[in-house]
């Protein structure tokens, strides 16, 4: 008679093991925070990378001394809250009135506007379908301006008419072409800089995007036009003080 009794109680402690979690446990497992991820993985052509190795440092030096503009390059933008499967990542974008810049990722809802401006590099056959699809979620966020660049004329330079470089801006809820200046360079509002593609006559291939100050003509330098600058300067400096010591 023990033997059964033993046997009977196995099962019951079983059960007992498999007793639910209490409610506030499972509500912390059944809604899990929002996870917004910061990147993701992304190919790049030589060309891609030296577009945005120029762009984010050059405009974030020029705007230096405006706090009001954050500009950022390969960034997620979120413009669903809660939903962070409803992402898109420009390769340049910028945006005013953002006093507190982002860490991770832009959320249009917590900023409370999309960016302004926002440029596409087009290096590869694959990122003109790619850029359509950003394009067409730009335009529903708002995004006032969008500049998409073809460096190796194998995407938007194929089609008809089509060109390297190409500026549109928000007009009735609809992007709108924007003409080009005599140079080819085509003028930005948001940035208040031109946007050009610059050549090379000894290397017809040789392309590079560059932004242009409109008042001077003045291309914004690149970080290594910078540096080469910097060291000048210093130079400079220590000469004059060698000719002053010499009096």
């Amino acid at each position: 008679m023990a033997e059964k009794v033993i046997h009977q109680a196995a099962p019951a402690t079983a059960v007992e093991v498999e007793r639910p979690a209490p409610a506030g446990i499972r509500g912390l497992t059944e809604s899990p925070p929002v996870v917004y991820p910061s990147h993701g993985p992304r190919t790049f052509t030589t060309d891609h990378k030296w577009t945005l190795q120029y762009a984010r440092p050059a405009l974030q030096l020029h705007f230096g001394a405006d706090g009001d503009i954050f500009v950022a390059a390969d960034f997620f933008v979120y413009y669903v809250e809660g939903d962070p499967t409803k992402r898109v990542a420009p390769d340049v974008m910028a945006a005013r009135g953002v006093r507190s810049p982002p860490r991770n990722s832009y959320r249009v809802r917590e900023l409370g506007s999309a960016p302004e401006f926002v440029l596409d590099v087009l290096a590869e056959d694959r990122h003109l379908a790619e850029a359509r699809g950003k394009r067409r979620i730009y335009e529903e966020m708002g995004v006032r301006e969008y500049f998409a660049y073809d460096p190796l004329g194998r995407t938007m330079a194929r089609q008809p008419g089509g060109r390297r470089m190409r500026g549109e801006r928000l007009a009735g809820g609809v992007y709108r072409e924007l003409p080009r200046e005599a140079d080819g360079s085509i003028r930005g509002e948001v940035l208040g800089l031109d946007l050009r593609v610059k050549r090379r006559e000894t290397e017809p291939e040789w392309r590079q995007l560059r932004f242009t100050e409109p008042s001077t003509g003045d291309d914004l330098p690149t970080s290594l036009e910078v540096h080469a600058l910097r060291i000048k300067a210093e130079q400079r400096s220590e000469a004059a003080l060698r000719d002053i010591e010499r009096f």
